[in-house]
């Protein structure tokens, strides 16, 4: 039994089989063209006996009849507007129908008649509806075990397969085919290859308007022999010209030769022509500027640096071409590689899903993730700086991870006279010490530009120094792939009161940290769920194995508005808030003190740190980094 995999562009199609774990290239015709025998393009020529003919045959009996010829149909599947070929009305998906039957045949010659499952590509961009009419146009074809795949996935599978890639790889797949331009960032997680952001398609960019642009050239420098032919209605003329300009893309694309020359007789006339490589690179640099513009954009769009893409997977021939490469190579700062056949990887890696389902389960299983206690992860950015977070536990869930310096300087909650949330007359005075319902807290897990707050706004009316009432969420500043790698996470704080979940006495405060868990476990306390909030009394104690002190980063320190107007110095500790309220005094929070201990502060106080902790997600991938202080590990889900 064999299985297949089938590329089924717009342009062309190529197909791969996978027999006894090796991969095999299916030849679709027995003489070589100037792609090569391995693709052929989608075409279809209607003969007298009303069957069509397609590929390569029927591009050579277009010269007969043009009228009987169609191509580039898939791109029209789903139409209701048939086309008419020589009087007979033909839909794209009898058309695309016709086509995969010829491969059928073809497998079936060479490999035999026990054909397995076959999977069938498609453009990223495709709609929902065009993949479903694909798969009915194979079935209707005869074929039996259909799945369909994007083509950005399957040439993603054949080169981690061939690479030995790890869980977390992040892969540009740069596809040129034959009209269009795609452009796909994928990483391997769990479950598959995963887009990182929308895939980019541009139409009317790719290797057949390349080779136009010499098809115009050529004519341009022999006018006499095609205004001629353009008179004279001389169909083999022109696909003769259009056969040299075929071979002149092939070649400018394969070889490195800084001139191509050619002399060749064309019915009544000879055609002279040469051309300088530069001045192919010049004649195609728009589409291929444009191809890196969007490159760069996309990156961009997925706030990923260069050093995060594992490799770059070319598609399509035109892909050899020189300068293609060196611009790709110039973008992301490092050299790429070209497939020998990277007009074949789609169908290659097509055919390894097909015949290894549970490939990318084989891949998560032997896959390990580096990060551990103690490693440090580069996630999100604060004031323009990115933030370095540390790693100090782990749960079923995922990671435990703390900001390794202190990003500002806040209160904690915001005085004033809302009985509500502020019923005693202190925490009127200097805000509350309940994490709960605290300005801290809206603020760290908001994600809009303007924090609507449950009660006072932190403005310069209601905390002392550093308000922040008009200054964006805490996550404003993540993009939307950092913080899919964040989850909630539900965790015991305590209280100043019995008004909780659990507990059956008051938490002792204690200023020495070695005692600080004193009656801990009996405390009154609450189940409280955060995406971001800040280290407990516990996690001084037991996460932080000794390490309690931090300074601010750079940012932090030139921004703060200290109490006496000080500068504070990045090489300094401070202190910073825990999310522990003070049990005798309801305005008071516990802080971590520059003396490694524990002490309070008033709640509306905005000269103590904010250290905040987050929990990422167990699903996170590795792409970069080495997980220290200085090369942190950059994670994506």
């Amino acid at each position: 039994m064999f299985n297949l995999g089938i590329d089924f562009g717009n342009s062309f199609i190529s197909v791969s089989a996978f027999i006894n774990g090796q991969a095999d290239i299916l030849e679709l015709y027995e003489q070589s063209s100037m792609n090569g025998q391995y693709i052929m393009p989608v075409s279809a020529y209607l003969e007298e006996d009303s069957s069509f003919s397609v590929g390569t045959v029927a591009e050579k009996k277009r010269v007969i009849n043009p009228l009987r010829y169609r191509n580039n149909f898939k791109k029209d599947l789903g139409s209701k507007v048939p086309y008419f070929i020589a009087g007979k009305e033909v839909h794209p998906d009898y058309l695309c129908k016709e086509v995969l039957r010829y491969v059928r045949e073809k497998a079936i010659e060479k490999y035999g008649p026990e054909l397995g499952k076959t999977v069938i590509t498609y453009p990223s961009s495709f709609p929902v509806y065009k993949i479903n009419l694909l798969k009915r146009a194979a079935l209707m074809a005869g074929f039996r075990q259909v799945e369909l795949v994007d083509d950005a996935s399957a040439a993603s599978a054949f080169v981690c397969y061939e690479n030995n890639y790890p869980v977390g790889s992040v892969f540009l797949i740069y596809d040129l085919g034959g009209t269009t331009f795609n452009l796909t960032l994928k990483v391997l997680d769990s479950s598959g290859f995963r887009n990182i952001v929308p895939p980019v398609t541009l139409d009317f960019c790719g290797g057949l308007d390349f080779q136009r642009k010499l098809f115009n050239d050529l004519a341009a420098k022999n006018s006499k022999v095609y205004q001629k032919a353009l008179v004279d209605n001389d169909i083999e003329v022109m696909a003769v010209m259009e056969e040299i300009a075929e071979g002149l893309k092939f070649r400018l694309d394969v070889e490195e030769d800084e001139e191509i020359r050619i002399e060749k007789l064309v019915g009544t006339g000879i055609i002279h022509y040469s051309i300088q490589r530069s001045e192919y690179e010049n004649m195609t640099d728009e589409y291929v500027s444009t191809t890196v513009r969007l490159t760069h954009q996309a990156l961009k769009n997925g706030n990923l640096s260069h050093e995060e893409i594992k490799t770059v997977i070319f598609v399509g021939g035109t892909t050899r071409m020189p300068y293609i490469r060196k611009r790709i190579s110039g973008l992301l700062g490092k050299p790429v590689v070209t497939d020998d056949f990277p007009q074949m990887t789609v169908s290659m890696g097509a055919a390894l899903i097909a015949s290894e389902p549970d490939f990318f389960v084989k891949r998560t299983v032997e896959a390990t993730c580096p990060i551990g206690t103690g490693s440090y992860v580069q996630l999100g950015e604060y004031l323009g700086e990115k933030i370095v977070w540390k790693i100090i536990n782990s749960d079923d869930r995922g990671y435990i991870a703390l900001a390794d310096r202190i990003l500002c300087f806040k209160a904690f909650d915001a005085f004033g006279e809302d009985t509500l949330f502020h019923q005693s007359k202190e925490e009127q005075e200097y805000g509350s010490g309940l994490w709960e319902f605290s300005s801290l807290r809206q603020w760290l897990n908001s994600s809009d530009k303007n924090v609507r707050y449950s009660h006072v706004p932190p403005d310069a009316a209601h905390v002392w120094f550093n308000a922040y009432a008009g200054e964006a969420g805490f996550l404003c500043s993540f993009n939307d792939r950092e913080r899919r790698v964040l989850s909630s996470c539900s965790r015991k704080v305590l209280l100043p009161d019995s008004q909780g979940d659990v507990g059956t006495e008051l938490h002792i405060f204690n200023s020495s940290i070695k005692n600080a868990l004193t009656n801990y476990k009996e405390a009154y306390a609450k189940q409280i769920m955060d995406i971001v909030f800040l280290p407990s009394v516990r996690m001084v104690v037991e996460d932080l194995d000794s390490e309690y002190l931090a300074g601010p980063t750079q940012s932090a320190a030139g921004i703060c508005e200290g109490t006496f107007g000080e500068v504070i110095s990045v090489h300094e500790d401070c202190v910073y808030w825990l999310d522990t309220p003070c049990t005798a005094n309801l305005e008071s929070v516990r802080i971590v003190s520059t003396s490694g201990g524990i002490d309070k502060r008033e709640a509306c106080d905005g000269t103590v740190g904010v250290r905040p902790v987050i929990h990422l997600r167990s699903e996170i991938c590795v792409v970069s980094g080495e997980g220290s202080v200085k090369s942190p590990y950059k994670v994506i889900r």
